[in-house]
């Protein structure tokens, strides 16, 4: 059944049904769209907010145990000989090259990092020289040089570059948040669009039902018109009305006006005949003058005897007149013999 044929509830129904389902899949897609996005900028936040917080905290303890270490190997070698910092220190520092290198790929400020990896070296660099001097056994000159020049100012200078990437960091974690609200408004504007859009569509649907129907009751309105002024030749596109409650509504008119036409047609054919003098014509089709009509044909069948009777009377009288006329021609000439005589 295609739309057309469809009943108006069915129409009404069915649009709904599918402008329904639409909105519901735009909405749903749209809706999936933008969590897929948020969770995917959330997550990579969180994880690389994570890992730069980890790297940051881990260089921080690396520095404090760095110094530890240092300062245990100077004041107590025996407990805490120099190899064994030399060993640790390898290790640590290798992590936080490592941690250093996860830094420079989150972070896009490469002369921030690049100040970072400067103030490691040199971290490094006069980490393995104090170790040196406590090996050769100078250990008052590694105490002077930690004082003056390690703790002052290396690890100061370290710990400075790395509060510079931690601030860099924050800086990255409120761009990315602002860039969540941001997200968030424009989801909200272009559901909002979405919204309007779909409220287009729905009217769109409505209006184009509603044309359907004014257009069809029009032309029905039109046909009625004609057949007020006396036209009963009334035809409908079937095609175009369809099989809808106003398609039988058409239907039923079109049957109305074919049934007026027979009746007249048919009425106009017995007064035809009757008029020719034929009073024994009678209704092609007695069952089209049912209900109301049948007053119609009750009407016409007491013209027709009513005629029949007088003109039957009129006959009765010509007769009559004739005979009376053929005695008084016979008296008249009855009378003009006598006088001959």
């Amino acid at each position: 059944m295609s739309y057309k044929d469809m009943k108006l509830r069915s129409k009404f129904i069915f649009t709904l049904v599918i402008m329904t389902v639409m909105v519901s899949m735009v909405i749903a897609l749209a809706q999936i769209s933008f969590l897929k996005m948020s969770d995917m900028m959330i997550n990579d936040f969180v994880q690389i907010e994570y890992d730069n917080m980890k790297s940051q905290m881990s260089m921080r303890k690396d520095i404090q145990s760095i110094n530890k270490r240092l300062l245990l190997a100077m004041y107590d070698t025996a407990n805490n000989p120099v190899a064994e910092q030399r060993e640790d220190f390898e290790g640590r520092f290798k992590e936080m090259r490592e941690r250093l290198g996860k830094l420079e790929k989150s972070l896009d400020d490469r002369a921030l990092v690049g100040n970072l990896s400067t103030a490691m070296d040199a971290l490094e660099k006069d980490s393995y020289a104090l170790l040196d001097l406590l090996d050769k056994g100078e250990t008052e000159e590694a105490i002077a040089s930690y004082q003056k020049g390690f703790n002052a100012v290396t690890s100061e200078n370290f710990v400075s570059a790395l509060s510079a990437v931690g601030k860099l960091s924050d800086e990255h974690s409120m761009a990315k948040i602002e860039e969540a609200k941001q997200m968030r408004s424009r989801e909200s504007m272009l559901l909002g669009i979405v919204f309007l859009v779909v409220i287009l569509l729905y009217a769109l649907a409505f209006l184009k039902l509603q044309k359907d129907i004014t257009g069809r009751i029009s032309t029905v309105s039109k046909a009625i018109k004609r057949m007020r002024s006396g036209h009963l030749n009334i035809a409908f596109n079937k095609k175009y009305i369809g099989s809808d409650e106003l398609g039988d509504m058409v239907d039923d008119f079109a049957g109305l006006s074919g049934e007026l036409k027979k009746i007249i047609t048919d009425i106009c054919a017995v007064l035809s005949e009757m008029s020719k003098g034929n009073f024994a014509v009678a209704a092609s089709d007695e069952s089209m003058y049912r209900a109301d009509y049948s007053s119609i044909l009750q009407s016409y069948r007491e013209i027709n005897q009513n005629l029949k009777n007088v003109f039957g009377s009129i006959n009765q009288v010509a007769a009559d007149v004739e005979a009376g006329s053929e005695q008084i021609a016979s008296g008249s000439v009855a009378l003009s013999q006598g006088a001959t005589e």
